[in-house]
């Protein structure tokens, strides 16, 4: 009888000990490279409840340039992008390319985003520096129409295909695919890596899904797309042009090995996933101009992806 009350307390001596001793997860969410519009608050407090899901997470903002001294306690790095051209803010300097870079090869796991060049100066921002070391690249701005939606691909991320939205953004060349355009082509815009050391890299060419922009209402092509849509957002349009908003789908040969290997997008116009009513509206639903755009999915994708890159 002793032995085992002895035995039950030192259980339990060494379960309190092994608790207290865990390693604290730290999510690093840089505010540094673009504010996200208004929603800077809002956006960060979401994606704290996502990382406290995981026990013993938690995140830190931070505002300052990205040095190997500031990633030091970091497990994750998550880096947004501006999505409006007046935000661009300093581009990551050569300390910030090379810190992160050293960062996911000792077992750092990073985030990263950078939108079409009208809201994401590619050369200058310097992103390729970052994920090309990894086999991952920036491309061209993808060819779709206005608010068409992208389709998150079931696998290690996703449980299941999930509806994203889209409106707009770049391929990412090279990685397994996470995310394909919902249009002729099925463009991969976002992808990642593992590393063999337990690093991990995503690049997504676009920011809408990650940001919660869409609603459970949103329907695809809802009030505006192709030339109409392009020339709202201020963009130059060029109607006709193979590989160009409001053109036609490019050759075969052109689209992205991760959209090869996902399958070709579905016809201009059409789901390749039935949009279905219900769940939770995001932020920026309700009356919201967001609400607009189709891409029920955002929440559970995004809390997908912050349980990933912390795993």
């Amino acid at each position: 009888m002793k032995n085992s009350v002895l035995l039950s307390l030192v259980m339990l001596i060494a379960l309190v000990i092994g608790t207290s001793c865990m390693k604290e997860k730290v999510v690093l969410f840089d505010m540094s490279h673009g504010k996200q519009g208004t929603m800077g608050i809002d956006l960060i407090e979401s994606y704290r409840g996502f990382v406290e899901k995981t026990p013993n997470a938690v995140l830190e903002v931070n505002g300052e340039e990205i040095t190997a001294s500031v990633l030091k306690n970091a497990d994750v790095l998550i880096v947004l992008t501006p999505i409006f051209p007046s935000e661009q803010l300093p581009t990551f300097t050569q300390v910030e390319r090379s810190a992160i870079v050293e960062f996911a090869k000792s077992g750092g796991r990073i985030m990263v985003v950078a939108e079409e060049e009208r809201r994401t100066l590619l050369e200058e921002y310097g992103i390729n520096d970052i994920v090309t070391p990894f086999g991952l690249e920036y491309g061209e701005a993808c060819p779709v129409r206005d608010n068409v939606g992208a389709i998150g691909l079931q696998g290690k991320i996703c449980q299941e295909r999930r509806e994203l939205p889209y409106s707009g953004g770049r391929i990412i060349n090279g990685g397994t695919a996470l995310s394909i355009v919902n249009d002729e082509g099925g463009y991969q815009h976002m992808a990642y890596v593992e590393l063999k050391n337990g690093g991990k890299v995503m690049a997504a060419g676009d920011a809408m899904a990650l940001l919660l922009l869409s609603s459970a209402e949103g329907q695809p092509l809802s009030g505006m797309g192709g030339a109409r849509g392009d020339a709202i957002a201020g963009a130059p349009v060029t109607p006709g042009t193979p590989g160009t908003r409001g053109g036609p789908p490019p050759a075969e040969g052109e689209r992205s090995e991760g959209a090869q290997q996902a399958g070709q997008g579905p016809a201009a116009g059409q789901n390749a996933v039935q949009v279905t009513p219900g769940g939770a509206a995001p932020a920026g639903g309700g009356s919201n101009f967001f609400a607009r755009f189709w891409g029920k999915d955002s929440h559970i994708f995004k809390e997908e992806v912050v349980t990933w890159l912390l795993e």
